[in-house]
């Protein structure tokens, strides 16, 4: 059943999605300037050795956040031009939503569904 969403809860729902995740976890954002929180919960899951793919705009990903996804040791990173969608999954959920793994997204008045 599907689940709405509002900024706060997208930012949650995200959390525990990563939290949760066992066999993958695939994150679809144009645009990554990742919250330290983000990236230690992304830490925590290659821990448990969950595989990580993160699909981004090449031209857009910073130097320095680019290295450290990098040092994530289980996360491939991925690029795709033109990229619109945000989309994130793990093996038993899907979030579908207007943000971006962005700081500037948690300003925004953001919506999306978690099936």
């Amino acid at each position: 059943m599907a689940q709405f969403l509002t900024t706060r809860n997208i930012e949650s729902a995200i959390e525990d999605l990563i939290k949760e995740a066992r066999n993958a976890l695939v994150f679809i954002s144009p645009f990554l300037q990742t919250h330290p929180i983000l990236l230690e919960r992304l830490g925590d899951a290659a821990r448990r050795g969950v595989p990580i793919t993160v699909v981004c705009r090449k031209e857009d990903l910073k130097h320095s956040q680019r290295k450290e996804l990098l040092a994530i040791p289980t996360l491939t990173l991925r690029f795709m031009e033109h990229l619109h969608a945000k989309c994130y999954i793990n093996e038993t959920r899907v979030i579908l939503s207007s943000m971006n793994l962005y700081e500037a997204s948690r300003k925004n008045r953001e919506m999306g569904i978690m099936l």
